[in-house]
């Protein structure tokens, strides 16, 4: 069975992305933070750097210096399993697929990027067992065909696969989310559930939250260490990213979100007929009692 589905409560995704800047310190004290947070699981990046980015890149260099190796990341993926939390990554190197495949992850993630890959799907993805976990972005879909195919190639591999809505922009203005495609999504799996990956400004919620009334079951949320850690690498997703830790108030950003999360998670959790709270009915009662004989010939 997958870790997500009806009748769980939403699957909450850290993308902590490269935000350990290549110190695996760094990533065990993002990992405390978002189990604090009362998140279900965290996520990395995986790649070597040279099969990854072209030196011209601007990235090159940053990534270059977060890139962390197999057994650096096993350490992690090992010390969130003792705290029990969830631990998945995206792959983006042919030559870590391998290692990736070797690790007790709790899910794979596929980028936007990497889902036209054709070497992805048959070195990586179609070896996993049936008990797998496949997360996979739609960001830069171009249309609803396009994306019937992509589904469709997922559904035919062998593991438990959830498409993700995302817009691929750092972050989206509101008019250019689309929102409303989470039901076309919905339409296009026809049963299943589906995830959405949040680019939304920081640790604004809202999208987060609108999405979980569209019916999203599995959320995705960068974050990031306190940023007056004096890091001097900037991260790619900074404007996205929920802080882990703010040093003003002593609070956690992203355990806010989390929380929001959780609340419209509950509010707009699935029902199979008209239900009302236990509560409500008793207030209806009160209103029976007191009303004019016009309210009973209605009820």
């Amino acid at each position: 069975m997958g870790i997500v589905g009806r009748g769980k409560q939403t699957y909450i995704i850290a993308e902590g992305g490269i935000g350990h800047c290549g110190d695996v310190g760094l990533g065990k004290r993002i990992i405390d933070q978002v189990k604090a947070a009362g998140a279900d699981a965290v996520k990395f990046q995986f790649y070597v750097t040279d099969s990854f980015l072209p030196k011209v890149s601007k990235l090159y260099d940053v990534y270059s210096k977060c890139e962390l190796s197999v057994t650096e990341m096993e350490q992690l993926r090992r010390y969130a399993d003792d705290k029990h939390l969830g631990f998945g990554l995206s792959v983006f190197s042919p030559e870590l697929y391998r290692p990736a495949m070797d690790m007790d992850l709790t899910f794979h993630k596929v980028a936007s990027s990497e889902i036209w890959f054709d070497r992805l799907f048959s070195e990586y993805l179609e070896k996993l067992e049936s008990y797998h976990t496949v997360f996979y972005s739609l960001g830069m879909v171009p249309d609803e065909m396009t994306a019937a195919k992509i589904i469709q190639r997922f559904n035919d591999l062998p593991a438990f696969t959830y498409p993700f809505y995302c817009v691929s922009l750092y972050p989206p203005n509101p008019p250019e989310m689309y929102m409303q495609n989470i039901r076309y999504l919905h339409k296009l799996c026809q049963v299943g559930d589906i995830g959405y990956s949040d680019h939304g400004q920081g640790a604004e919620s809202w999208p987060a939250v609108l999405a979980i009334g569209y019916g999203v079951d599995v959320i995705e949320k960068h974050v990031l260490l306190d940023r007056v850690l004096g890091l001097s690498l900037p991260m790619p997703d900074e404007p996205v990213s929920a802080n882990l830790f703010d040093p003003v108030t002593g609070g956690s950003p992203f355990a806010e979100y989390v929380k929001r999360v959780r609340q419209a998670s509950q509010a707009a959790k699935k029902i199979d007929t008209w239900t009302k709270a236990t509560t409500e009915t008793k207030i209806r009662h009160m209103v029976y009692r007191s009303q004019a004989s016009d309210w009973k010939r209605m009820v």
